[in-house]
């Protein structure tokens, strides 16, 4: 992965996105699921195996750094759009959708200040 410099484990920034993700798209989204998608890859590569317990690939998931999650959604984002085909425009033009969806968080401090309440919002309607 570029800019990132990590020392060399089994759950590198690579194998725990690939964790992540088939975690995210599972009908059983825990980490177990994760975990499970990650050793039966590496099995296939001959590859060492970690433990079956979850620990160090939650922690690793949690070094994930925002900003290369948020680079690799826009990328593929974008590399979709160039792959639209003509006649799914309409009028030449894309059609954009919003799913309504919503992430959640604590309502920390640290997260208010990288977050903060969007300015329509009413005084005192957060949680600190």
């Amino acid at each position: 992965m570029e800019n990132i410099t990590y020392r060399e484990r089994i759950f590198t920034p690579d194998v725990t996105i690939f964790g992540f993700l088939a975690q995210a798209i599972s009908a059983d989204q825990s980490c177990q699921m994760g975990l499970v998608q990650i050793i039966s890859w590496l099995a296939s590569q001959g590859k060492k195996l970690p433990s079956a317990n979850t620990a160090a690939y939650c922690k690793a998931r949690t070094k994930l750094p925002e900003e290369v999650l948020s680079g690799l959604a826009k990328e593929c984002g974008n590399e979709l759009v160039e792959q639209v085909p003509a006649k799914w425009l309409w009028r030449n033009r894309p059609v954009k959708l919003i799913d309504g969806s919503t992430v959640s968080m604590p309502d920390t401090a640290e997260n208010q200040e990288e977050y903060p309440q969007p300015d329509t919002q009413k005084k005192g309607l957060d949680f600190l």
